[in-house]
């Protein structure tokens, strides 16, 4: 007897556990048994089922013909794999809508072709309204619609981690509502009722804006590459933070900006810490455009960025913000010229500048090197040979030995950790502006009666005309080809 209780004991829990989950058997789109639609259905309805999982073997696209049902409970969908199944919204249809209250995890697939999505109707991928989206391992591509994810009302959370979005190119891609922003800036992210957090994921070759947001939105560890578009339109009064995270060759005129009641002397304007906005750790290099717009002055004084490396943008980052400290900038230099009646090179800083961290110390010749590129002259030393400065300009001895032919180019660069601001920010290794030509403002007369100014357009051939063919020695003096 004891032995048939163990045995039907041990069968109703096999059962139990062959009942969590509901394997998708089939890349169809209909109510038939093994489809993911059925899943869904079957899942909403019976608690015992947890998870939704893909048979071995089944390779492909699951095309939607109709909206996906609701999200009723809480359970996983795990994928094979983004490179094993897709599902796509046939460019017409919802695919996850979660109810309140609902927790919907989600991984190892790629979500593809969404329907479009507007202000009044968002979320055609994700739509969390007091629910939440836990999203890993997932990819995002090929869509062409705004609107694809949205987190609204209170208790709402999106969050994306170890994901890629390629190829997108749908506008206000991930968007939120407003609201329920804390009186005091916090950096528990459980104090935030409403917000998105995407940790570890990469965003590359997507066009138009990606965030259209007004809730909390944390930036953790991420990629973003070659995007022609706004990556960040921050609206609203909550936090917004951009960590730890690399920005190459994005085109878009305004990388992030920043607009909300802050900029009035409406609400949180007393309230609201110095880092409400915060970039700390990032890497920017090579982008083409603005990129932090800090908005108004209010908006300035709640916005905090440090400990970044700025390198080849465009501009880094507009008007005062609040704290500005510790980061390498490419943008120290307003110019870099050549003075030809003492060969020695000048460069206008754009800020008064240190050679320590602690705002006090002038500027050493060591604390530069110089590049150089000709085919004549022969550059003796890489560090200047000498420093004067008055105001924020600097003159700097250069030691070349050869004639000059004004095609040549210096270029200037800081030597590493050697200037600094008052703000203990670093000038950058490679700095804009911080190459000029070897050129002569001096002028010629040929023998045939032609005039030319400098050096670089200056060449007196053997015929006597101004041309190609010769130049002028770093001493003004004629060289004529005979």
């Amino acid at each position: 007897m004891k032995k048939i209780i163990l045995i039907i004991s041990l069968f109703f829990r096999l059962l139990s556990v062959a009942q969590s989950t509901y394997t998708v058997t089939s890349l169809i789109d209909d109510n038939s048994v093994g489809t993911l639609r059925t899943a869904i259905n079957t899942a909403n309805s019976n608690s015992t089922i947890n998870e939704i999982v893909f048979s071995a073997g089944l390779i492909g696209k699951i095309t939607l013909t109709s909206n996906l049902p609701n999200i009723k409970s809480s359970y996983t969908i795990t994928g094979p794999g983004t490179s094993i199944i897709s599902i796509s919204g046939n460019s017409i249809y919802k695919m996850f809508t979660l109810d309140p209250s609902v927790v919907l995890t989600i991984t190892s697939l790629t979500l593809t072709e969404n329907s479009k999505g507007t202000s009044t109707n968002p979320g055609t991928i994700f739509y969390a309204f007091e629910s939440s989206v836990l999203a890993s391992d997932i990819s995002i591509t090929g869509n062409t619609q705004g609107y694809a994810f949205y987190a609204g009302s209170d208790n709402s959370l999106i969050s994306f981690t170890n994901s890629t979005f390629t190829n997108n190119s749908g506008n206000r891609f991930i968007t939120s509502d407003f609201g329920s922003t804390p009186d005091t800036t916090s950096d528990n992210d459980a104090d935030y009722t409403n917000k998105i957090i995407v940790t570890g994921c990469t965003f590359s070759n997507n066009s138009g804006m990606i965030f259209f947001v007004e809730r909390y939105v944390k930036l953790d560890n991420c990629i973003f590459d070659n995007n022609s578009g706004l990556i960040g339109n921050f609206r609203g009064v909550n936090r917004f933070q951009v960590l730890n995270s690399t920005f190459t060759n994005n085109t878009g005129a305004t990388l992030f900006s920043f607009s909300s009641w802050i900029s009035s002397e409406g609400w949180g304007l007393t309230t609201l810490g110095t880092n409400h906005h915060l970039f700390d750790g990032n890497l920017f290099t090579d982008n083409s455009g603005i990129v932090i717009n800090t908005g108004s002055v209010n908006d300035q004084s709640k916005t905090t960025i440090i400990n970044n490396v700025f390198s080849n943008n465009g501009t880094e980052y507009t008007g005062s913000p609040i704290v500005n400290t510790n980061n390498t900038l490419g943008n120290f230099f307003d110019s870099v010229l050549f003075n030809s009646s003492d060969a020695k090179i000048t460069v206008t800083m754009n800020r008064a500048v240190f050679n320590t961290n602690t705002g006090s110390g002038e500027l050493q010749a060591s604390d530069f090197r110089f590049s150089f590129r000709g085919s004549y002259a022969t550059l003796q030393s890489i560090t200047p040979t000498s420093i004067s400065s008055k105001d924020n300009i600097y003159t700097l001895g250069l030691d070349l030995s050869g004639d000059i032919y004004g095609t040549e180019t210096i270029s200037l660069y800081p030597i590493t950790n050697s200037i600094y601001d008052i703000n203990s920010n670093i000038a950058g290794a490679v700095q804009k502006n911080n190459t000029t030509l070897l050129n002569f403002n001096i002028s010629i007369l040929s023998s045939a009666g032609e005039f030319g100014v400098n050096n670089t357009n200056s060449y007196v051939n053997k015929n006597g005309k101004i041309g190609s063919g010769s130049g002028l020695t770093k001493y003004g003096k004629i060289i004529t080809v005979p």
